[in-house]
């Protein structure tokens, strides 16, 4: 059976264009199965900080169910390779994660453990109909974070949650965009309020194996 792995595209703005064309030229060429890679949430009402984000995927999970088409849909948590692009490379010589999160967690997963756990679906059946949560078995705040970086470094790092315009007007004078900044706030403001603290064991159980935790990957970035 020819199945269709279909990657969520990158271009906010015009994604859900793009994305119910896939859909439709599928349907048209009666694909036996799409898998496509969307994300996790908790609230699809319109009122979570990345809604933007979150309404082209929704959307296109809507488009794929009228198509008639089986499907499976990839949940994907926030990947772990992502933390150094949102705390920055200079969390060490700084001695601080700054990000207006509080106390919210993350169960980031490693982007190649959802590629190869996405191939593992591609390769089996049996998962039509089915949503999977790629999320890691534990969720990490970033005071957790700055703890286990402190523990690579050698060094003392501290975790600062700053009030949302504050971080907005650190990140203009360090020479972010306006539309950089929003971005950065959405998804720090979407942790905050839980949208990712989602650890469960559908990742580990297609793997077959623990996913990557983020000492692994983090040790490359920041160890000495």
């Amino acid at each position: 059976m020819d199945r269709l792995y279909f990657v969520s595209g990158n271009d906010v703005e015009r994604r859900l264009e793009q994305h119910l064309n896939v859909v439709n030229a599928a349907r048209d060429a009666g694909v036996g199965q799409i898998i496509y890679t969307s994300f996790q949430r908790k609230d699809t009402s319109g009122r979570s900080p990345i809604a933007a984000v979150a309404e082209g995927h929704l959307k296109t999970e809507a488009a794929i169910r009228a198509s008639g088409l089986p499907f499976t849909f990839l949940l994907h948590n926030l990947y772990l390779d992502f933390v150094p692009f949102f705390i920055g490379k200079d969390v060490v010589d700084n001695g601080v994660i700054y990000q207006p999160a509080g106390e919210g967690k993350t169960a980031f997963a490693a982007r190649a453990d959802m590629a190869e756990a996405a191939a593992n679906i591609l390769l089996s059946d049996g998962h039509a109909g089915q949503s999977y949560n790629f999320s890691n078995t534990a969720a990490w705040s970033y005071g957790d974070i700055a703890g286990v970086i402190g523990k690579i470094s050698g060094r003392k790092i501290e975790y600062v949650s700053p009030e949302p315009q504050e971080f907005l007007a650190t990140l203009r004078q360090q020479g972010a965009s306006a539309e950089a900044a929003d971005a950065a706030l959405s998804w720090a403001l979407a942790i905050k309020a839980g949208e990712f603290d989602t650890p469960g064991p559908e990742l580990e159980r297609i793997l077959g194996r623990q996913p990557m935790q983020p000492e692994a990957l983090l040790a490359k970035v920041y160890g000495k």
